[in-house]
């Protein structure tokens, strides 16, 4: 039997025509992907995951094995994005974690104006777990790395998590 002998009812026709129009499919086609990028001219490693975390208000409610699956799913996304990096860029990491403390600044991009409080997205504790299972930094406590929060940014064109961890050595 051949692909050209099937013959496709109204019904699946229908469905398939659904699919197509379906704005959440299309968003879905349309959708960015999490990626890591190098500026050598501040050597800093910008990462960009194209999602929010759930705000801590939200977050306390869920039962606590439903916190620590969303947690690892926040640290997977970093580690897997450091395990795209070159040989080379981790050779530089790992010299440069040995010279400087890294600052890290934190920025998250939300697509609505609804009124976000900073103090719920800030203390998301994977991001800081992740950058130190990734190995972008050796820990996240004060003396090892500078953490930086800066404002919330609301009506961007899409949501995201935008971290820029900085290497640069004190001239």
């Amino acid at each position: 039997m051949k692909l050209n002998d099937f013959v496709f009812s109204p019904d699946c026709l229908e469905l398939n025509k659904h699919l197509f129009t379906n704005k959440k499919y299309n968003k879905m086609e349309n959708k960015k992907y999490d990626s890591v990028d190098f500026d050598s001219a501040t050597d800093s490693f910008i990462i960009n995951i194209y999602e929010t975390p759930i705000s801590q208000n939200i977050f306390k409610t869920f039962h606590h094995t439903k916190q620590s699956r969303i947690k690892k799913q926040w640290e997977k996304k970093i580690i897997d994005l450091y395990l795209t990096l070159s040989q080379a860029h981790k050779i530089f990491i790992i010299r440069r974690l040995k010279k400087v403390i890294p600052e890290v600044v934190i920025t998250f991009y939300f697509d609505n104006d609804v009124r976000h409080d900073k103090d719920n997205y800030v203390y998301f504790k994977a991001l800081g777990d992740g950058l130190t299972k990734a190995k972008f930094i050796i820990d996240d406590n004060s003396k090892q790395a500078k953490f930086i929060y800066p404002d919330l940014v609301l009506k961007y064109k899409t949501r995201k998590a935008e971290i820029i961890i900085k290497y640069k050595l004190e001239v």
